[in-house]
């Protein structure tokens, strides 16, 4: 539950960052423009809101008048689908689309691990000569008395400024040839008209996307040689002479032929399929769980005759892995969190570094470390459908449910007595589980001995696991709710992702629901 626990610092940061033009009670901007008057005390011609796109309407997380500037010139997916929102805000909701409508348009597209569509914001909007911060502000156009903003004489109410966001619509594609998608329904303009647009898609190989105002290609086909994070830099030229230079990332994985080298008295078992198959209580159809697992032997011979157990806990999105190995680029450990095997590590009383799994099988234990994966194209079975017997679904295994996993657990555990019984071992087993794993081990050795199926299970180990309930106050669940419904893509996914999960929602003890209840 700690990962639960860390979004809250996500929290906090975004609610700082979204701090806004201040309001008393329920006053917004318009409120404060509709009521503006200039010092004479009569309506201003110059202050008239619905003509403009005011920046200050959205949440302006993206910083978005500082982008295109050198220090703020990479977009990322991320970026741009909170750009557009807050666009679409700043409108008051009359051009483009949020990020919500984006995903929509880009629809299939979305399940092709090898095809990125390209959007292009070209926007122009205004910002409100106002320091919220600084009322006393000498620069500011406006003085605020009481509800009412005031027009100084001689100052301008709005600067105008000019962005162009250009960036993969995807954090991630998979393969050696990558397909990027030019469509003229992801472009999306409004400031000054592009004239020209090349674009380096990351192979060092410039590409002409737009000729004089029109897009000139559909789709081009890039290959990479290795996993990397790679830079796409765009080139702009405006109809009025002016010329800018954008970037954005994505992030290509080639999965590997062989496996890559690690400790190397080990095995590895990858999709494990259990026996039982769970029906969630909001789903339509049985799914049977699968894992991941990797023995870490304490014998040369690679038999298992030991083992103990050890479960991961609550990772949506499976962001944890079993070893630094196993992340997609090992090398990046500044995105990478730490693994399983690297969480066990400590410092013992010689000051030394020392690794748990590396102690236990000193002491003859085979180590068996469990990992949940998450998987977006399982295919399912679906009856009411005969004419299209196989459908796809996203399936979070680190925030799955608890029973599903837990049954999952429960093969393995047969599995694992096999294999010491073939081996000729009377051990029995030790099965930790920390966290989330704590339960779901739980959950496991418990089904078995209702059903009458012998765990042989000597000791279970259980840290810093909820078995009362999980408590995250409604306030704070609550204050991502709100996120999501200020258009805060990243917001919205946590909320949506991680509280809402089947597991999240097992776990936690009051649980806030949308426009404003809870449980």
């Amino acid at each position: 539950m700690k990962k639960l626990s860390l979004l809250f610092v996500f929290i906090l940061c975004c609610i700082y960052l979204s701090a806004q033009v201040p309001y008393e009670e329920t006053l917004t901007l318009d409120n404060y423009l509709n009521n503006a008057h200039n010092n004479s005390g009569t309506r201003s011609a110059e202050i008239n809101p619905d003509e403009y796109i005011i920046y200050q309407r959205s949440v302006g997380m993206t910083n978005l008048p500082n982008f295109n500037l050198n220090r703020i010139d990479t977009a990322s997916n991320s970026y741009f689908q909170q750009a557009l929102t807050e666009i679409y805000q700043s409108s008051k909701e009359q051009i483009f689309t949020d990020y919500m409508g984006l995903r929509a348009k880009i629809g299939a597209d979305e399940e092709l691990l090898n095809t990125v569509n390209i959007g292009i914001l070209n926007t122009k909007y205004s910002v409100l000569n106002y320091d919220e911060s600084n009322p006393n502000n000498p620069n500011n156009a406006f003085s605020l008395v009481g509800h009412e903003l005031r027009l100084i004489d001689g100052k301008k109410p709005y600067t105008t400024h000019y962005a162009t966001v250009v960036s993969p619509l995807k954090d991630e594609v998979q393969g050696n040839s990558i397909r990027f998608k030019f469509r003229s329904d992801l472009i999306y303009s409004n400031g000054k008209p592009i004239q020209t647009l090349t674009a380096d898609l990351g192979d060092g190989i410039t590409r002409s996307i737009i000729k004089n105002g029109n897009l000139s290609i559909n789709e081009a086909t890039v290959h990479f040689s290795q996993t990397q994070r790679t830079v796409q830099t765009y080139h702009i030229a405006f109809t009025d002479g002016a010329i800018l230079t954008t970037r954005s990332i994505l992030f290509v994985y080639i999965p590997e032929s062989t496996p890559r080298s690690g400790h190397t008295n080990t095995t590895d078992v990858r999709d494990f399929v259990s026996d039982y198959s769970f029906k969630g209580y909001d789903e339509s159809t049985d799914l049977y769980g699968r894992l991941d697992y990797r023995v870490f032997h304490a014998n040369s011979d690679k038999k298992l005759r030991k083992p103990l157990l050890i479960i991961d806990g609550f990772d949506p999105g499976d962001t944890r892995k079993i070893e630094q190995k196993d992340y997609k680029d090992p090398n990046d450990t500044s995105n990478n969190p730490p693994s399983i095997y690297d969480l066990m590590k400590y410092i013992d009383s010689q000051k030394k570094e020392r690794y748990l799994v590396e102690d236990l099988n000193t002491k003859g234990y085979d180590v068996v470390i469990v990992n949940f994966p998450s998987d977006r194209i399982r295919k399912i079975w679906m009856p009411d459908f005969w004419f299209l017997p196989l459908r796809f679904r996203f399936v979070d295994g680190g925030a799955d449910y608890i029973e599903r996993n837990a049954l999952t657990v429960a093969t393995l555990i047969k599995k694992l007595n096999q294999e010491i019984k073939d081996n000729g071992s009377n051990e029995k087993l030790v099965v930790v589980g920390p966290s989330m794993g704590g339960q779901i081990t739980r959950y496991a050795l418990a089904w078995m001995e209702k059903n009458n199926i012998d765990h042989n299970t000597r000791l279970w180990v259980s840290f810093d696991s909820p078995h009362l309930g999980a408590n995250i106050p409604i306030g704070m669940q609550s204050a991502l709710y709100l996120m999501k419904e200020a258009g805060v893509p990243a917001g919205a996914d946590k909320y949506n992702f991680m509280l809402k999960s089947p597991a999240a929602q097992q776990m936690l003890i009051n649980q806030h629901h949308e426009h404003g209840s809870y449980s």
